[in-house]
């Protein structure tokens, strides 16, 4: 008495369903790291662009004593 084998072709519906949920928790950790790295980044470039500003005004403070739009 001989035993066959099934052939099996592609995955089954638990290797999927656990396939599926690692990469759920895997986003779900991400997603809220990328967004805090996202604010992070646009704080900094907010600060790069004020410190410009702030320099042309400490230059025009330093040569004319008072502010732009001081009286």
């Amino acid at each position: 008495m001989k035993i066959k084998k099934l052939k099996t072709n592609g995955f089954t519906l638990v290797e999927l369903a656990i396939t599926v949920a690692i990469i759920v928790i895997l986003s779900s950790i991400s997603v809220p790291i990328y967004k805090d790295y996202i604010g992070k980044s646009k704080m900094a470039e907010g600060y790069t662009l004020l410190s410009s500003i702030r320099n042309a005004q400490m230059e025009y403070y330093n040569e004319y004593g008072r502010f732009l739009f001081q009286r």
